[in-house]
């Protein structure tokens, strides 16, 4: 197995993925209790890597603002949505003996204040700077389930202590969009979007994050971007999917 692997999606499918989801969960969900209407859902996020072909390692660093459900007690109900800011770090250092544990292990996911991530107009500019203190977990769950993910709130394994996470993207001046329409149907259910992405490439990210260390440059060795999308859902009828549509129903 390839002790590092770099996974892209074509910005059509993450859209795709993006437009069916959201819609189905606006529907299961009754609209979120408001049956049909007008639902408008923002994403901004931006992502981190560096890959050490020397040792093999990595750190993988992104965060995300969009709506969540989160469950802040375990086996306790979801609450939300909610918009919010999560950051995801990891860190990587393999055994130079495949047979042996990793040399370092490290993961980290936090809630953080919207406030620490900022982003421009043009997307050709983006800042993070949080500290973020291990402790208590959560569960937060995206909105459009696309990026499933456990812990919260300041949590993850091989920290030991506050983590500061430090990064900037730079752009290379040219920004990536696309734009598409489509209509969900199943029985009394009708649902139209309209969905806008747009995605800047990062010509120099540089980065710091506590007890993994420094990096900076970009290709082939350090890869960014920054993203961010809107979807339009207009939901019709009766604005609920029924169970035979897989649906909850109402």
């Amino acid at each position: 197995m390839s002790l590092f692997r770099r996974l892209s999606v074509s910005l059509g499918a993450a859209v795709a993925v993006i437009s069916a989801l959201t819609v189905a969960s606006v529907g299961a969900a009754g609209g979120f209790g408001s049956g049909a209407g007008r639902f408008t859902f923002n994403d901004l996020s931006a992502n981190a890597s560096y890959f050490d072909p020397v040792d093999q390692s990595n750190i993988n660093i992104s965060v995300d603002r969009q709506l969540f459900f989160f469950r802040p007690r375990a086996g306790g109900p979801l609450e939300g949505p909610q918009l919010m800011t999560v950051l995801s770090v990891n860190h990587f250092v393999p055994n130079p003996d495949p047979s042996q544990p990793p040399l370092v292990d490290q993961s980290l996911f936090a809630v953080i204040p919207d406030s620490d991530f900022a982003v421009s107009r043009n997307l050709q500019s983006a800042t993070l700077n949080t500290t973020v203190d291990v402790g208590s977990c959560a569960e937060v769950i995206p909105l459009t389930g696309v990026l499933p993910a456990k812990g919260g709130g300041g949590c993850g394994t091989g920290f030991t202590g506050p983590v500061t996470v430090s990064v900037t993207w730079t752009g290379t001046g040219v920004v990536g969009t696309q734009e598409d329409n489509g209509t969900a149907r199943c029985e009394s259910f009708v649902s139209t979007t309209h969905n806008r992405s747009s995605s800047a490439f990062s010509a120099n990210v540089t980065a710091t994050v506590t007890e993994a260390g420094d990096f900076s440059g970009g290709a082939p060795s350090v890869f960014g971007s920054v993203f961010s999308s809107e979807s339009v859902n207009i939901v019709a009828g009766s604005g609920i999917i029924s169970p035979a549509c897989g649906g909850k129903g109402g």
